[in-house]
C-alpha cells in the first residue's frame, strides 16, 4: 500500500481545521519544509509519527486518510 503523505496532510487539515503553520510549529520544523513535505508522496515512519502527534490523531487514523483523500 502506497501512502500519499501530502494527500493525508491536506485531508487532516480540512477535517481538523488546523493550519499548516500550526502543525509545522508543533513539529518544530520550518514552515517552508512543512510545505515541501506536503508535496511529497512518501515519508518515513518517524515523520508519520510526528505528523499524527501534531494533528492529535493516531498513526492509523492519519494513514487511513490516504484512502479518504481520493
Amino acid at each position: 500500500m502506497e501512502i500519499n503523505i501530502g494527500q493525508c496532510m491536506r485531508k487532516a487539515h480540512d477535517i481538523l481545521g488546523k493550519k499548516p503553520t500550526e502543525i509545522a510549529d508543533q513539529m518544530g520544523i520550518l514552515h517552508s519544509n512543512y510545505y515541501h513535505l506536503m508535496n511529497r508522496k512518501g515519508a518515513t515512519i518517524d515523520t508519520l509519527y510526528k505528523l499524527s502527534e501534531a494533528f492529535g490523531i493516531t498513526m492509523d487514523e492519519f494513514v487511513r486518510l490516504n484512502h479518504e483523500a481520493d
